[in-house]
């Protein structure tokens, strides 16, 4: 059951951000996930 939540996460994050962003420095990527992350764990 919990490989199931892993794989679902990992599709969201690469459809939503990893797959429409194209990151100029690690600053930024770091900056990007924590957003994406915030947003996907408080909706």
């Amino acid at each position: 059951m919990q490989n199931a939540f892993i794989e679902s996460f990992n599709g969201r994050l690469r459809d939503e951000l990893l797959n429409e962003t194209l990151f100029t420095s690690l600053a930024q990527a770091r900056i990007a996930l924590g957003c994406w992350r915030s947003d996907y764990n408080h909706t």
